[in-house]
C-alpha cells in the first residue's frame, strides 16, 4: 500500500508540475505577451478591487524571477459616475504575486508609482478630499474608514512605493492658498503582523528644508485582525512614530497651521512616540530655535531668542492623561515628563509682570520635571535653573503647584544669587511693586554689587509679595553688598537733590514689600571737593507695593566741618534751614547723626532731624565777618527749626553764648556777648576801622516767624566803644549811642520774599536796607536809605541818602571813604566847580562809579542824595546854608543841585558808554570858590614851579575824558569876581585825544578867548593851545586878577600859539613850545613890584646918568612909574628857553630894545638891551616909528635909528644883561668904536617887591 501510495503521489506531483509547467509556459510565452490585449479585463480587475473606475493606456509585461512583472502606463482613475479622473498615474509597476490566482483579485509583491500628482483638499465642511473619496474629520465616528475598498486593497499589497510623487494641499477652510511638497517619496510595507511606513517631502524653501515620517506598528501574534479591524482591536498594536521638520521658518506656515501672531525666526523639531497597548506610551521631543522674535501687542508680550534648545521626554500620559487626542498610557511609576532647555541671548518683554521688560539675558538654562499624582495638583520641579547675563548670576531649586487662589498658583521656590548688579535690581522686580518704588531703585542705586545672596520665595503667588497682615507667605532676598552707591533722593529740575551714599559696604536685604541696606563705613560725597565719612547707616523703604512711598534713612557720621556746611547748599537742608547756614564757614571735625523720612511723591515734605556736635572748631556764619572761635556745644536741628544746647565760643574779640529753640512755635535762639574794637577790625583790613576802640557788649535774639524765616535782632549802646568819625557818627568811649539792629520780613515781602534791615542808632541816625532772598548777582542789598534827622524812606530802587546836619565836611568823609574803599571822592560829581576836573585826576573815582554797586557791593548804588547843611565843606571849599539834591535819572547819569550862598547851579553827569564818551554839563547862576584874603594878606599860592613833586599819571588815567560845557554867569575866585565863563570841550578820539572847542572868559577890562586840543597818548601827548588876550584896560583887569598897582592903563592884545607836551605827566619847561606876541599901547608901568618895571626902569635910569650933565632930568619922567607909548614883542619857546629878536617898549623917558633868550630851567638871562634917551619930540617919533615894528631886530633898529638921528646916537647906550634871575647883572657895552663912550655901571636892580 506504501507503494502504491507512494506512486500514486509521485504521478499527481508529476501531474502538478507539468500542468505548474504548461501554464508557466502558456503565460509566458501565451498570455503575457499578448497582455495589452487584456487590458479591458485587466481594467474590470482593478476597477472592482478599487472601487471606482480604472482606464489604463498600455499595459507591458515580463519576468521577475518566477513572478510576472506589470507596467501600466496612462492610467486615469474616476469617480463612479464622474467623467474627469480624480488621479492621474503617469506610470506603475507591479512584480504580481501568485496570491492573485488563489484570491481572483491582483495581489502585488511590490507596487512601484512614478511621479504621481496628488492632491489632498479640505472642504469648508471638514472633510478630506483624496481621489474622489471624501472623509469626515470632525472627530464624530465617521472619520477615515478602513473599510473603503481602495484603502484595504492597498493595505494588502505587501510593498506599496510612490516615486518622485507631487502632493498638493489645498485647506478650504482656512481659505490658504494651495501647498505643495515636491520630491514626495513614500514606502508602504505590509506583513501578516506588522506595517511601515517611510515618508520624506520636499516643501518650498521659504517653508522648511525637508519633512520625514517613519513608523513601524505590529500586533500580536494571536491576534487575527489585519489593518482594516485597527480601530476595533488598536490595543493589540504597538510600534513607534518619528517624525521631523527641518530648519523651518514658522510664520511661513501660518497660512496652513496656527502659528503664533509675530513669530519669526528658524526653527528645527524633531519628536519620537512610542505606542503601547494602542495608546501614547513614551515621547521624546527635540526643539532648536534660531533668531525667534515673537511680539504680541495686545497680550504685551515679546520674545526674542539668539539660540534656543530644548528637550521634553516621558509620558505625556502621567501630566495630559484625557486631556488631549491621542488617547495616552499612564505608567505605574507615574515618572511623568522631563524638561531641559538652554536659552542664549534671550530678551523677554512681559508688560503685565514686568514693566517695561527684563534685561537681556545671556543664558537661560533649567532641568524640569512635570507630573500630576493621582487626584493631586499638577507640580513643576526645578532640578536646577540658571539665569545668568551681564548683571546677574542666580541659580534656582524648588516646585511649583498648579493650586492656590489663582492660576498664577502656589511656589516653594529658593536659590542663591551670586552675583546682582543693584543699578538693574529693579528690572527684576515684578509689576506688583509700585511704580514709585521702582523708579526710586532706577535712579537712587547708581553702583554696588549684591554677592552671596540667597533668596526664598514660598506661598501662594497670588498674594506676592506676601505683604498682607498674617500672611503665611515668604519673600526673602539677602546678601552682601560692595561698593554701593545709593542717590536715596536725587535732583529735579525744581529742587536740589540729597548727597548721594558712597562705598557702602554691608548687608542687602529685601523681605516681603521691605527693601533695607544696613552697611559700616562709606562716605557722601557733598560736593567733588568736600565729603563726609559714614560710620553706620541704614536706607529703608518699607511698603513698596503701596502709594506712597517713604526713603528712610538713618545713620551716624563724622568730618570736616566745611563738608557738613557745603551739605546745606548742595542739598534741600539750605531749604529746611530757611538758608541760615548757606554762607557759613567752619573748621574743626564734626560728629552728625541724621535721620531723614523722604516721600518719593512729594520730597518737599521731607522730615530731618540731627545734630551737630562742635567741640572748639570755628565756624564763620558769614564771609565777611571773623569766625567763631573755640566754638563748644551742641546744635540740633530738624526740617521745623533747630535747639542750642549752651554753645559757647569767642566771637568779634569777645566771648558769647547761645542757647534756646528755633521754631515757629519757640521763642527762639537767644545770645548775648561782648564786641571789642580788635575784634570789629577784623571784619576788614580797611584803616577805617581803626577808628573804633574799646568794647561794648551786646544781646540779640533769633526767632522764627510764621512763614518759617528767621527774624534776628541785635541791641547795644556801645557804651565803652569809641567812633572817631565826623559828625554825626562820632561819639567817646563813655558816650552811650544806643542801636538796635532787626532782620525782619518786609512789611509787603511780595513773591520776591523781600526782607528788612532796620538800624536805629541814637535819636536822630535811622537806616533802611531791602534784600530779594530770590534774586542773584548785583548788591547784596537791593534798595537803602539813611536818614539823618529825617526818616529813612527806600525809594523805588538803590540808596537814597536823607540829612539835615549843622556841618557836613565831604572832605573828611572822603577820607573816611578812602580808608574803607580806597575809591577816593565819595560822590565827585556833587562839587561845583570839580565835575571836569575830576576826571583829570587820576585815582580819583567817576560819579556812577562812586554810587555804582558792583556784583561783590553789601550796599546798593546812590540813587538820591538830599543834604542839608550848615555849611558844606568840600574840595576846600565852604558853602553855607547849603542844599545839595542829586539823582541819578539813568544808571550812567547823576544830575545835582546846589543853592548856597555861594553857588547857585546844577551839574549833570552823564558816564562813557562804549564808543561815547561822558558829558558833564554845569550851569551857575553864580559860582565863587575860595575866600577872600585878608587885607594886608600874601596873595594865594602861585602854582607849583617846576621841579616840586610831579603828578603820576598814566595814559590810561585820562582815557576816558568826558566831554565838558561849563557855564557861569558870575564867576569869583578867592573873593575876585571875573565875570563870566563859558567853556565847551569834548572827547574827540576815546582815550587820545581831548578837544577844546572854546574857552571864553569875559570882564568889563577884557575878554580871553580860547581853543585847543589835549593829546592824551603816544609820543606828541600834551597841551597845544590857541589863545588870544583883548585888553582895554590893563591895569583895571591885574586889579580884578589880584595884582593891583603893577599897570596903570593900557589896552591892546596878547596871543600866542603854546604847546606843552607831557603836560601834566611832566612839569618840564623844556617840554614848552611856541610863540607869545603882545601889542600894547598907552599904559604905565606903576611901581616896581615886577621885574620886567624894575627892568626897564633900571635901563632908563642907568641912560639918564649920561645926560646929567646936559642938565637935562629925564628921572622926572620916571616918578610915577614907566610910561610907555607901545609895547611889541614877540617870544619863541623851545627846549626850556624864550628868546626873542625884539623887545620893545617906546615911552616918553625912552625907547627900550631888548633880544636875547631867557633860560627858563635855569632861570637865568642872557639879553642885549639898548637904551634911547628921548631928546625931542623929532628923535621920538623915529624910534617909535622903528619901534613899532618888533620884527626887524636889534641890528636893523641900530642901523636905521643912526642913519636917521645921528644927533642922538651919542646918548644912545647898550647893555649886557645876564645873571640870575633874582639878582641880574646889568653891564654897559663899550661902543668907543663908534666914537661913544659909556661909563661903567655897577648897579643893580632893587630887591624885588612882589612878582
Amino acid at each position: 500500500m506504501s507503494k502504491t501510495f507512494f506512486r500514486t503521489l509521485f504521478w499527481v506531483a508529476m501531474a502538478v508540475y507539468f500542468a505548474i509547467a504548461v501554464t508557466l509556459l502558456v503565460l509566458r510565452y501565451g498570455v503575457l505577451p499578448r497582455v495589452d490585449s487584456w487590458r479591458p479585463q485587466i481594467e474590470q480587475a482593478a476597477s472592482q478591487a478599487l472601487g471606482g473606475e480604472v482606464r489604463i493606456g498600455r499595459v507591458e509585461a515580463d519576468w521577475r524571477g518566477l513572478n510576472p512583472r506589470l507596467a501600466f502606463h496612462d492610467v486615469h482613475v474616476h469617480d463612479m459616475g464622474v467623467s474627469s479622473p480624480v488621479l492621474d498615474i503617469p506610470s506603475a509597476t507591479g512584480v504580481l504575486s501568485w496570491r492573485s490566482v488563489l484570491q481572483l483579485t491582483p495581489r502585488f509583491l511590490s507596487l512601484q508609482i512614478d511621479g504621481v500628482a496628488l492632491r489632498l483638499r479640505r472642504d469648508a465642511e471638514n472633510r478630506l478630499w483624496a481621489a474622489g473619496r471624501s472623509f469626515s474629520l470632525e472627530g464624530d465616528g465617521e472619520g477615515m474608514s478602513l473599510d473603503d475598498p481602495a484603502l484595504k486593497w492597498i493595505a494588502a499589497q505587501k510593498e506599496v512605493v510612490l516615486r518622485g510623487a507631487t502632493l498638493v494641499w489645498q485647506d478650504d477652510l482656512r481659505a490658504a492658498p494651495p501647498l505643495t511638497l515636491a520630491q514626495v517619496h513614500l514606502r508602504l510595507r505590509n506583513g501578516p503582523f506588522s506595517h511601515a511606513l517611510v515618508l520624506d517631502a520636499a516643501p518650498p524653501p521659504a517653508l522648511a528644508r525637508g519633512i520625514s515620517v517613519r513608523a513601524a506598528i505590529d500586533r500580536s501574534f494571536f491576534s487575527l485582525a489585519t489593518l482594516s479591524d485597527l480601530r476595533d482591536t488598536a490595543r493589540q498594536w504597538r510600534g513607534q512614530v518619528y517624525a521631523e521638520l527641518e530648519d523651518a521658518e514658522p510664520v511661513a506656515w501660518r497660512p496652513w497651521a496656527d502659528v503664533p501672531t509675530g513669530a519669526h525666526g528658524r526653527a528645527a523639531f524633531r519628536a519620537w512616540g512610542q505606542l503601547q497597548e494602542g495608546k501614547l506610551a513614551q515621547v521624546t521631543l527635540d526643539l532648536a530655535l534660531r533668531d525667534l522674535r515673537m511680539e504680541s501687542d495686545e497680550l504685551d508680550i515679546g520674545l526674542r531668542l539668539g539660540a534656543f534648545q530644548a528637550r521634553l521626554q516621558g509620558a505625556p500620559g502621567d501630566v495630559l492623561a484625557g486631556a488631549l487626542e491621542p488617547e495616552m498610557l499612564r505608567t505605574h511609576e507615574r515618572e511623568g515628563l522631563a524638561l531641559q532647555f538652554t536659552a542664549r541671548d534671550m530678551s523677554l518683554r512681559a508688560g503685565a509682570v514686568f514693566d517695561p521688560g527684563l534685561p537681556d539675558l545671556r543664558e537661560v538654562s533649567a532641568d524640569l520635571s512635570l507630573n500630576r499624582p493621582d487626584d493631586g495638583p499638577l507640580v513643576l520641579r526645578v532640578r536646577q535653573a540658571l539665569i545668568e547675563n551681564d548683571d546677574l548670576r542666580a541659580t534656582l531649586q524648588g516646585e511649583w503647584r498648579d493650586e492656590g487662589s489663582s492660576s498664577a498658583g502656589t511656589a516653594d521656590l529658593g536659590g542663591q544669587l551670586e552675583r546682582v548688579s543693584l543699578p538693574m535690581l529693579w528690572r527684576y522686580l515684578p509689576s506688583e511693586v509700585s511704580g514709585d518704588a521702582r523708579q526710586w531703585l532706577s535712579q537712587g542705586l547708581v553702583a554696588g554689587q549684591v554677592s552671596g545672596a540667597t533668596f526664598t520665595v514660598r506661598g501662594d503667588l497670588a498674594q506676592f509679595p506676601f505683604d498682607g497682615e498674617g500672611d503665611p507667605g515668604n519673600f526673602r532676598v539677602v546678601g552682601s553688598v560692595a561698593g554701593a552707591i545709593v542717590d536715596y533722593a536725587p535732583p529735579r529740575p525744581t529742587r536740589k537733590g540729597w548727597p548721594r551714599l558712597e562705598g557702602l559696604d554691608g548687608t542687602f536685604e529685601m523681605l516681603r514689600d521691605t527693601l533695607s541696606l544696613r552697611t559700616q563705613g562709606g562716605l557722601v560725597r557733598v560736593t567733588p571737593r568736600h565729603a563726609v565719612a559714614l560710620q553706620t547707616v541704614e536706607a529703608v523703604i518699607p511698603n513698596m507695593n503701596r502709594q506712597g512711598v517713604h526713603v528712610k534713612v538713618e545713620g551716624t557720621s563724622q568730618g570736616d566741618a566745611a563738608a557738613y556746611l557745603a551739605l546745606s547748599g548742595a542739598s534741600p537742608l539750605g531749604t529746611l534751614l530757611d538758608g541760615l547756614l548757606d554762607d557759613t564757614r567752619a573748621t574743626g571735625q564734626w560728629q552728625v547723626p541724621i535721620k531723614l523720612d523722604i516721600p518719593l511723591l512729594d520730597m518737599d515734605d521731607t522730615t530731618v532731624a540731627g545734630s551737630v556736635v562742635f567741640d572748639g572748631g570755628e565756624v564763620r556764619q558769614w564771609a565777611d565777618i571773623p569766625p567763631f572761635r573755640q566754638v563748644r556745644g551742641r546744635l540740633g536741628f530738624t526740617e521745623k527749626g533747630m535747639s542750642a544746647h549752651d554753645i559757647t565760643g569767642q566771637f568779634l574779640g569777645g566771648g558769647f553764648r547761645l542757647n534756646g529753640e528755633l521754631a515757629s512755635d519757640k521763642p527762639g535762639l537767644a545770645f548775648t556777648g561782648t564786641v571789642s574794637a580788635a575784634g570789629i577790625q577784623q571784619l576788614s583790613p580797611s584803616a577805617g576801622l581803626k577808628r573804633l576802640s574799646g568794647q561794648a557788649p551786646y544781646t540779640g535774639k533769633l526767632v522764627m516767624n510764621a512763614a518759617k524765616q528767621v527774624d534776628v535782632s541785635v541791641a547795644s549802646d556801645l557804651r565803652g566803644l569809641a567812633l572817631d568819625f565826623p559828625a554825626p557818627f562820632g561819639k567817646a568811649a563813655a558816650a552811650p549811642l544806643p542801636v538796635q539792629a532787626e532782620w525782619t520780613a518786609a512789611q509787603d515781602a511780595g513773591p520776591g520774599n523781600r526782607r528788612w534791615l532796620t538800624v536805629t542808632a541814637g535819636e536822630n541816625i535811622n537806616m533802611l536796607f531791602e534784600r530779594h532772598m530770590g534774586q542773584q548777582g548785583g548788591a547784596y542789598f537791593q534798595r537803602g536809605a539813611l536818614g539823618v534827622e529825617r526818616a529813612a524812606s527806600l525809594p523805588e530802587a538803590g540808596m537814597s541818602v536823607s540829612a539835615r546836619v549843622p556841618v557836613f565836611d565831604v572832605g573828611a568823609w572822603q577820607v573816611v571813604d578812602e580808608e574803607f574803599s580806597g575809591k577816593g571822592a565819595v560822590a565827585p560829581a556833587v562839587v561845583p566847580g570839580a565835575a571836569a576836573s575830576a576826571a583829570a585826576r587820576p585815582g580819583t573815582a567817576k560819579p556812577a562809579q562812586a554810587a555804582a554797586s558792583s556784583d561783590e557791593t553789601l550796599f546798593p548804588g546812590l540813587q538820591r542824595i538830599s543834604l542839608q547843611a550848615g555849611t558844606l565843606q568840600m574840595g576846600g571849599h565852604a558853602f553855607d546854608d547849603a542844599n545839595l539834591y542829586a539823582t541819578r535819572p539813568a544808571a550812567d547819569q547823576w544830575r545835582v543841585e546846589l543853592a548856597s550862598k555861594q553857588a547857585e547851579g546844577a551839574v549833570s553827569w552823564r558816564e562813557a558808554s562804549g564808543a561815547i564818551a561822558g558829558q558833564v554839563t554845569a550851569r551857575f547862576k553864580r559860582l565863587a570858590l575860595g575866600t577872600a584874603p585878608e587885607p594886608g594878606a600874601q596873595d594865594p599860592p602861585a602854582a607849583k614851579a617846576e621841579g616840586d613833586e610831579e603828578p603820576n599819571f598814566s595814559e590810561d588815567a585820562l582815557s576816558d575824558l568826558p566831554g565838558v560845557d561849563l557855564r557861569v554867569d558870575s564867576l569869583a575866585l578867592y573873593g575876585r569876581e571875573l565875570g563870566e565863563l563859558d567853556l565847551e570841550g569834548r572827547n574827540q578820539e576815546r582815550g587820545r585825544r581831548w578837544q577844546l572847542d572854546r574857552l571864553t572868559l569875559k570882564t568889563p577890562e577884557g575878554t580871553l578867548s580860547a581853543t585847543g586840543t589835549w593829546r592824551t597818548s603816544g609820543l606828541d601827548r600834551g597841551l597845544t593851545t590857541d589863545a588870544r588876550l583883548e585888553v582895554s584896560d590893563l591895569g583895571k583887569l591885574l586889579g580884578r586878577l589880584g595884582f593891583p598897582d603893577r599897570v596903570s592903563g593900557g589896552h591892546g592884545e596878547i596871543k600866542g600859539e603854546l604847546t606843552w607836551r607831557n603836560l601834566p605827566w611832566r612839569h618840564d619847561y623844556a617840554d614848552l613850545t611856541g610863540t607869545l606876541d603882545a601889542s600894547l599901547d598907552n599904559g604905565r608901568f606903576v611901581h616896581l613890584k615886577s621885574r620886567s618895571a624894575r627892568l626897564l626902569e633900571l635901563l632908563s635910569l642907568q641912560s639918564a646918568q649920561r645926560l646929567a650933565r646936559l642938565d637935562l632930568n629925564p628921572a622926572s619922567a620916571l616918578r610915577e612909574g614907566f610910561p610907555f607909548d607901545t609895547l611889541r614883542t614877540q617870544q619863541r619857546f623851545a627846549n626850556g628857553r624864550v628868546s626873542t629878536e625884539g623887545f620893545k617898549v617906546t615911552g616918553p623917558a625912552a625907547t627900550i630894545v631888548l633880544a636875547g633868550s631867557t633860560d627858563l630851567i635855569n632861570e637865568q638871562l642872557d639879553l642885549h638891551a639898548v637904551v634911547i634917551p628921548n631928546l625931542d619930540a623929532s628923535g621920538a617919533a623915529i624910534a617909535a616909528g622903528i619901534a613899532v615894528n618888533p620884527i626887524i631886530g636889534i641890528g636893523a633898529f641900530l642901523t636905521q635909528w643912526l642913519l636917521k638921528a645921528p644927533l642922538a646916537r651919542a646918548m644912545t647906550a647898550e647893555y649886557s644883561v645876564h645873571g640870575n634871575w633874582e639878582d641880574p647883572k646889568v653891564e654897559p657895552i663899550d661902543t668907543s668904536a663908534t666914537g661913544l663912550k659909556v661909563e661903567r655901571s655897577t648897579d643893580r636892580l632893587p630887591e624885588p617887591v612882589g612878582n
